[in-house]
């Protein structure tokens, strides 16, 4: 009879919690608020307890509130990211560059082109001239301004003019030796231009 009472008397008595928001009803929270009367103690310090990442979690979303326009915020962010990605992949890219490797292979092919500069220099000399340096950068130079300018008194015919002609810089009428000279001149400054024109290595 006792028990009946004091159960008749619990089931009259009326919570004294607040209501709950309608926003929480489909949380964990709502089962938890709702039968706050029925859980132990043990229970209760479980509920209630309040972890590192909890606070952490909680920081973050306070952040995120105080924030005017979150999904401007957020693009920030990203393009922040991106940007940050996009250093991170360039200085990998230098860094492989620049590797052991790479710098080795760089100093190979200016040793190989210094090589195969010096090959054509002397290949381009002419044995049968009376002068040094035919085939040197300079004697080139001296040649292409003759090229450039044969095409004035001979604009059909391709350089060197040998046939019935005259040098194009000291006007002097060619003869067979000289003929036969100037093609060798031709073919001198060939090799050496081709080399000298495809690399740039110092």
């Amino acid at each position: 009879m006792v028990r009946q009472t004091l159960e008749s008397e619990q089931d009259k008595l009326v919570s004294a919690l607040p209501v709950l928001p309608a926003i929480y009803g489909t949380t964990p929270s709502k089962k938890l608020y709702s039968e706050l009367g029925k859980l132990s103690g043990a229970e209760l310090e479980t509920a209630l307890h309040w972890a590192d990442e909890d606070e952490r979690r909680l920081l973050e979303l306070v952040e995120r509130l105080k924030t005017e326009d979150p999904s401007a915020l957020a693009q920030q962010k990203r393009r922040t990211k991106a940007e940050l990605e996009k250093i991170i992949s360039a200085l990998q890219q230098a860094s492989t560059a620049f590797g052991v490797d790479n710098i080795q292979a760089l100093r190979q092919l200016r040793q190989d082109a210094a090589s195969k500069r010096q090959i054509a220099v002397d290949g381009a000399k002419v044995k049968s001239s009376a002068l040094e340096g035919v085939g040197t950068a300079t004697w080139c130079a001296m040649w292409e301004a003759a090229r450039l300018y044969s095409a004035t008194p001979h604009p059909e015919s391709a350089f060197p003019v040998t046939a019935d002609s005259r040098c194009v810089l000291c006007h002097q009428e060619l003869s067979e030796a000289t003929d036969t000279l100037i093609l060798h001149f031709q073919s001198s400054s060939s090799p050496l231009r081709h080399v000298t024109g495809n690399m740039s290595f110092n």
